[in-house]
């Protein structure tokens, strides 16, 4: 069993570890970069004033929207530890402690039993359709002139001029999950979730220069093609249409059941998380996690209601410790059909940190005559400014058990709000054997 699980962490850091083509990180800079720097024509060529390297608003512009992305695509659950009857072998015979096969994502207190085994599979697939409620279809980010005059934007025509790009953005994944647990006791288990992904990206960026200095005085300061008294201030950029495919962040789990009661059972549960995805290619999140929480559950006849409180401890990114709560029950219809139903919401405690987070707006301010200045405050993106991205989903699931060792699961996940890179609807589908 040791050997095992050493196996398939040796496997994870190996894989992990080898060289790598450039990310979809690296890929979104391009189309940033073509769009300020190296397909703009005119005074920028010297100055730069739009540039990655130049300008600190569209440096912190690229970053949080790279952050973004790359938290939304990982941050999806795990199956749970263990699915399907638990059995108790304290009296050396086994006895079933559980009457319905569980939930899908969320757990509950009882463990597999002593010398047992559960190896299951979950198939995902994601759609991303929006991106804190904005349509991903539809973002736009906006770069602004460096501040050149006096200080603050708007006392120079030059710094009214601005780059608008549309990134025409498409994000689908493909989540393949491996999910192991064994019984080391009739109270403690041990598990490990090892996720396989492919994701795409598609993106067909246009970059359009609103130039104000053209509009003024008919010679523009920056232009995509043409000449400064006939500008071209739209061009379409070389996109994005690739698919990246490799391990995740491998999970090792542990859970203890310490209260066995007829009316309440409670166990305590254990989660690293180790950073072996490519976090580049969105396959990983790029930092550890230790999750600490616990489990309640009980039953009304076949009904079983359960609750699950964890704290999550981040090594570092951008989002630091989140609060996850799971509510749900799983209610037996019949000894072969089990309807799961959860409410998962994860909850960031700490603002994202400065350097991963997405700027909001920058002001204008001209002077029109003595005491009279005109003001406009422009929004670097038509992204939601937030300081926390919270994740509350819907989970429906059903399980069948066509005999006593095996169990064949489908889900359905709804978002119940707008914070991060969400779907519309997400399909699982998945199987189980015990032995």
């Amino acid at each position: 069993m040791k050997t095992f699980f050493l196996g398939i962490t040796l496997t994870c850091l190996l894989v992990s570890g080898g060289l790598r083509a450039q990310g979809f990180d690296e890929k979104i800079q391009d189309i940033f970069q073509a769009a300020l720097d190296t397909r703009l024509l005119g005074l920028g060529q010297s100055g730069r004033n739009f540039s990655l390297s130049n300008n600190q608003l569209s440096r912190a512009t690229l970053d949080g929207f790279v952050d973004i992305l790359q938290t939304g695509v990982t941050h999806f659950p795990a199956g749970a530890t263990a699915t399907g009857l638990s059995f108790d072998f304290s009296n050396g015979v086994p006895v079933t402690e559980t009457q319905s096969l569980g939930p899908i994502f969320a757990e509950r207190a009882a463990t597999l039993g002593k010398g047992r085994f559960n190896v299951g599979f979950l198939s995902n697939y994601l759609n991303y359709q929006t991106l804190r409620g904005q349509k991903l279809s539809d973002l736009t980010f906006v770069f602004t002139h460096n501040d050149i005059g006096l200080s603050g934007l708007g006392d120079m025509p030059a710094e009214w001029d601005r780059v608008e790009l549309a990134m025409n953005l498409g994000i689908r994944a493909t989540i393949f999950s491996f999910v192991g647990t064994v019984g080391i006791s009739d109270r403690i288990d041990l598990g490990v979730a090892l996720p396989f992904l492919s994701v795409k990206v598609q993106s067909d960026p246009v970059a359009t220069l609103v130039s104000q200095t053209y509009l003024q005085s008919g010679v523009a300061n920056f232009y995509y093609g043409g000449s400064e008294t006939a500008p071209e201030l739209s061009t379409v950029l070389p996109g994005i249409n690739e698919e990246a495919s490799g391990l995740g962040d491998l999970v090792l789990r542990g859970k203890y059941h310490f209260v066995k009661d007829n009316r309440l059972d409670l166990a305590a549960m254990a989660q690293l998380s180790l950073a072996t995805g490519d976090a580049a290619n969105f396959l990983g999140s790029g930092e550890g996690y230790l999750k600490l929480g616990v489990i309640g559950s009980t039953h009304y006849g076949n009904m079983t209601p359960h609750v699950n409180l964890f704290y999550q401890r981040a090594s570092g990114g951008s989002r630091g410790d989140e609060l996850a709560l799971y509510l749900g029950y799983d209610h037996q219809v019949n000894p072969a059909f089990t309807l799961a139903v959860d409410v998962l919401s994860e909850f960031q405690i700490h603002p994202i940190e400065e350097g991963y987070r997405l700027p909001g707006s920058v002001e204008y301010r001209q002077e029109v005559s003595n005491n009279v200045t005109y003001r406009r405050r422009v929004p670097l993106s038509n992204i939601p400014f937030w300081e926390r991205d919270h994740y509350v989903n819907a989970a429906f699931g059903i399980k069948y058990s066509p005999r006593e060792d095996m169990i064949i699961l489908s889900n359905l996940l709804l978002p119940l709000n707008s914070g991060g890179l969400r779907t519309a609807l997400t399909p699982s589908l998945g199987f189980d054997f015990s032995f």
